[in-house]
């Protein structure tokens, strides 16, 4: 998360409102410093988390980040290659779990590798 003070939701909402400002200014002819400086801070905000919080918390929040996206107007995540269950059932590889079953396919491996372990 961006701040603990917040729920996850918010801290998702600030991470998209600081990329859509980032990209504006990084299109805009004015103002691209400003944008570079903004994108800098976000991937900085977020690289800096897996630091100073749990490893498991920092991925699943990065895993939360996509799951809107990769769920949006998808009924059966079941039937789509690219979405994935977290492993064991749990759902505990994204920030979100009551929301979304199925994230994305490299995001639960991701999860796994840093959490579990290599497997064999």
């Amino acid at each position: 998360m961006m701040t603990s003070l917040m729920s996850v939701e918010a801290n998702i909402l600030i991470t998209y409102a600081i990329l859509i400002i980032t990209v504006v200014l990084l299109l805009s002819k004015r103002y691209k410093y400003q944008g570079l400086l903004s994108l800098t801070f976000v991937m900085g905000t977020l690289n800096f988390r897996y630091g100073i919080t749990k490893i498991d918390e920092a991925i699943s929040f990065f895993v939360a980040i996509y799951d809107p996206f990769y769920n949006l107007g998808v009924e059966d995540g079941s039937l789509i290659s690219g979405l994935a269950q977290c492993d064991g059932g749990s759902n505990n590889c994204t920030a979100l779990p009551t929301r979304f079953i199925y994230h994305a396919a490299w995001g639960v491996p991701f999860f796994s590798r840093f959490t579990v372990g290599a497997q064999g």
